[in-house]
Order: structure tokens, then C-alpha cells, then sequence
């Protein structure tokens, strides 16, 4: 499904901001944060490249991303994940 530049731009706007919400507090530095940024919306996009949900459905998408399933929390769990592996017993 192609998906126009000023759909996706749309889309991103709508999910910039959720993303921050969720990752501003936990991620270590800006690249770490651009990174994390561009995978997760790619997972974002998946419903609408798999024709899903349509790419002017926001609030699908929105819905989609904060599922027990969906990206943010799965984004969210790695990077809780990574973050417990790198710090000693004492270190909480």
C-alpha cells in the first residue's frame, strides 16, 4: 500500500507526541531517542502497510500502538528490559 508523503507527515505529527510521552523520561540521549523514534513508527505505520487501518485513522492507530501488543509497549518493555541488564544488584 503506498502511503503519500503528506499522509505519513500527518500520521508522524499525530504520533510524535504519544511517542514523547512515553519514551522522554527512560531514554538515555538524544540518538538513542532518534532511534527508538524511527523503529517505533515504522511499527506504527505496519497496520497501515498491512491495509489494516487506514493511514487518516489516528485514532485507530493510537489505539493500535497503546494495545498490550502494539509497539509502545513493546518499544517500552525492551527498553525496561535493557535497562535491568546493564545495572548491578545494588545499583535500584
Amino acid at each position: 500500500i503506498g502511503i503519500s508523503e503528506a499522509d505519513a507527515t500527518a500520521a508522524f505529527q499525530h504520533f510524535l507526541p504519544v511517542f514523547v510521552e512515553y519514551f522522554y523520561d527512560i531514554c538515555n540521549d538524544r540518538n538513542e531517542m532518534r532511534h527508538l523514534c524511527g523503529q517505533t513508527f515504522r511499527e506504527w505505520m505496519q497496520p497501515v502497510r498491512d491495509g489494516l487501518i487506514d493511514v487518516k485513522e489516528a485514532g485507530k492507530l493510537m489505539y493500535h500502538a497503546r494495545s498490550p501488543r502494539g509497539c509502545l509497549k513493546n518499544n517500552l518493555q525492551k527498553v525496561y528490559s535493557r535497562e535491568g541488564v546493564g545495572r548491578g544488584v545494588g545499583d535500584a
